[in-house]
């Protein structure tokens, strides 16, 4: 079985009907065209995602930052699009609040400890006379 020879120059665009506009679509990464239902783009691979990803939203950010990752957090929240400059402001005052507040009572429990363990060497060895 042999395939029909393919022709030679430019592949022939269809007509369109006259007042029709084609929306032109351009892929994020290598600005090549693309489908405007194409999810990733053909030449690049580039996935064509048009919201924004789930740890961008507002509220992620804040339990990444106070529950998971802490200050790392706050490269997502100069990135994101979902908050204002003064949101993002205040939003940074707040993990850099959570973090010192953690560092600083974390230094008070390890002093603690370390206070209680050698109160307790020192009567061990009191009994040992």
């Amino acid at each position: 079985m042999s395939t029909p020879p393919k022709p030679a120059g430019p592949p022939i665009v269809p007509p369109r009907a006259e007042g029709t506009a084609q929306a032109v679509t351009r892929c994020r990464a290598c600005w090549r065209s693309i489908g405007p239902d194409d999810a990733y783009c053909p030449h690049c691979g580039v996935r064509q995602a048009r919201g924004t990803p789930w740890y961008y939203e507002p509220v992620w950010i804040l339990v990444l930052a106070l529950a998971v990752i802490g200050p790392f957090a706050l490269i997502l929240v100069w990135r994101t699009p979902k908050m204002t400059r003064p949101a993002k402001i205040g939003v940074t005052v707040i993990v850099v609040a959570c973090t010192g507040a953690t560092v600083y009572l974390t230094w008070k429990l390890l002093a603690l400890l370390i206070g209680h363990y050698t109160e307790f060497s020192r009567q061990l060895d009191t009994l040992n006379l």
